[in-house]
C-alpha cells in the first residue's frame, strides 16, 4: 500500500501502476475469461474514443500525403517498434519506398539525412513518450519533411511539429501501454491511402502474390 501511494502520480513508474490496478482487480467468476473480456471492453472504449476526434480534412491530407510522397519512413521505439513495423509492412504491400525510419541501425540523424523535403515521416508515441521520437519529429519538420504523428492527445510533444496528427487512447487494464485502437486506426487508415492509390495499390499486391508464388513461400 505504501508502495502504490508512493508512485500513484509518478510517471516515472506508469507500468508498475499499472500492474498495481490489475493485481488489486478482484476475480469473479471466470477470473481468466474475464481478463479477455475487459480488455475488449476497453479497447472498443478507446476505439470510440479516437473515433469522436477525428477530423476529416486532416484524414485526407494525412492520406494524400502517405499515397503520394516519394518517400515515407515511419519511427517508433520501444512498444511502438511494433507499431511501426507493421504500418510499414502494410503500407510497402500497396506502395513502394516505405520504410523504418533507422531500419539498418545507423542512427537516426543519418536517417534522416538521406530525406528531401516532400518525404514523410511517422512518429508514433503516447504516455509515457519517449523523448527521441519527439526529437525526430521536430528535426524532421525543421528538415522539409511532412510529419505525421500518431500519438494519445493535443499535449502530445509530437504535436508541435507534425502537420497531421491523430490521437488515441490508450486508457486499459493492460500493465503497458494497450495497442488494439492503434491497429483499428491504423487499417483503417491504410484502407483510405490504398483507395487513394487505387489500381497503383491494386497492381502493387498483384506483383506481391506473384513474387509469394514463385517463390513458394506460403503453405498450403
Amino acid at each position: 500500500a505504501v508502495f502504490r501511494k508512493a508512485i500513484a502520480n509518478d510517471q516515472q513508474y506508469f507500468y508498475s501502476r499499472q500492474a498495481g490496478r490489475l493485481m488489486a482487480t478482484p476475480s469473479v467468476g471466470d477470473a481468466d475469461v474475464e481478463v479477455f473480456g475487459q480488455l475488449a471492453r476497453e479497447t472498443a472504449a478507446n476505439v470510440d474514443g479516437f473515433l469522436g476526434q477525428l477530423d476529416g480534412a486532416s484524414l485526407k491530407g494525412a492520406t494524400r500525403l502517405l499515397a503520394s510522397a516519394r518517400r515515407v519512413r515511419v519511427h517508433g521505439v520501444r512498444q511502438f517498434h511494433s507499431l511501426a513495423s507493421f504500418l510499414t509492412y502494410c503500407l510497402g504491400m500497396v506502395r513502394s519506398d516505405v520504410a523504418l525510419l533507422d531500419a539498418p541501425r545507423l542512427g537516426v540523424a543519418e536517417a534522416l539525412s538521406q530525406l528531401e523535403p516532400g518525404d514523410v515521416v511517422i512518429v508514433a508515441s503516447c504516455a509515457p513518450y519517449t523523448r527521441s521520437v519527439a526529437e525526430v519529429g521536430r528535426v524532421a519538420a525543421a528538415n522539409g519533411q511532412s510529419v505525421i504523428a500518431i500519438t494519445d492527445s493535443r499535449s502530445s510533444p509530437l504535436v508541435p511539429p507534425a502537420e497531421h496528427a491523430f490521437f488515441i487512447p490508450h486508457a486499459s487494464s493492460f500493465y503497458s501501454n494497450s495497442m488494439g485502437a492503434y491497429i483499428v486506426f491504423c487499417e483503417a487508415l491504410l484502407n483510405l491511402v490504398a483507395r487513394e492509390l487505387g489500381d497503383k495499390a491494386l497492381n502493387s499486391l498483384a506483383g506481391r502474390e506473384r513474387l509469394i508464388a514463385e517463390m513458394n513461400i506460403e503453405v498450403g
